[in-house]
C-alpha cells in the first residue's frame, strides 16, 4: 500500500505508550506519546493498538486522524501543530493550522468495517494529517484553503512501513 500518497504523512518518534483500556493481558485502547520533528510532544489515541513497546524510541512514519466539530477558515498563516498546552501528552484538544491539500480521501484503513467518508488531507508543517469533516463542511472548503483545526480527538490511525 506504499505509494506517493502515503509518503505525504509525517515522521514522529514514539516516546511512550500508556494503556487506557484492557482486560487481563489484552490492551484495547492506549495513548501513544510522540515527539514531532520540531521537538514538540503530543499524545494520540490508539483505539486498535498499532503501537507496541518494541516501537518506543523509534522514529516511524505515522498517519494522524483528527475529529473536529467544525473548522475555521483563516488568513494565510504558517502551518503548525500546537499540542494542547495543559496536557500535550493527552489526545484531546490539539490545534493544527494548515493548508488543505486534498479533499475526498478514500478511507483505506477501515475497508469492510466502518469507513470515514469525509476525509481531507491537510498540510500542517511537519507533514500531513487527515481530518474527518461533516458533509456540510465539505461544501464550503476547497483545496488551498488555510484552516484552523481544533481537534477534540487526535488518533494514531496507522504506522507505515515505508521508511
Amino acid at each position: 500500500m506504499v505509494n506517493e500518497f502515503m509518503r505525504k504523512f509525517m515522521k514522529a518518534k514514539i516516546i511512550g505508550i500508556e494503556p487506557s483500556a484492557g482486560y487481563m493481558d489484552a490492551i484495547y485502547e492506549q495513548t501513544v506519546k510522540i515527539e514531532l520533528p520540531s521537538g514538540k510532544l503530543m499524545g494520540l489515541f490508539d483505539s486498535l493498538p498499532k503501537a507496541s513497546s518494541e516501537l518506543v524510541g523509534k522514529t516511524k512514519n505515522i498517519v494522524i486522524l483528527t475529529f473536529v466539530p467544525k473548522i475555521e477558515k483563516i488568513l494565510k498563516t504558517k502551518p503548525i501543530i500546537e499540542p494542547f498546552p495543559e496536557k500535550p501528552l493527552d489526545w484531546k484538544n490539539h490545534i493544527f493550522y494548515g493548508i488543505i491539500e486534498q479533499i475526498g480521501i478514500k478511507d483505506v484503513w477501515h475497508e469492510g468495517k466502518f469507513e470515514y467518508n469525509n476525509l481531507v488531507l491537510v498540510y500542517v508543517g511537519e507533514g500531513n494529517i487527515l481530518v474527518e469533516f461533516d458533509k456540510k463542511t465539505l461544501n464550503v472548503i476547497k483545496k488551498g484553503d488555510y484552516i484552523k483545526v481544533s481537534a477534540f480527538r487526535s488518533d494514531l490511525l496507522d504506522i507505515l512501513n515505508n521508511e
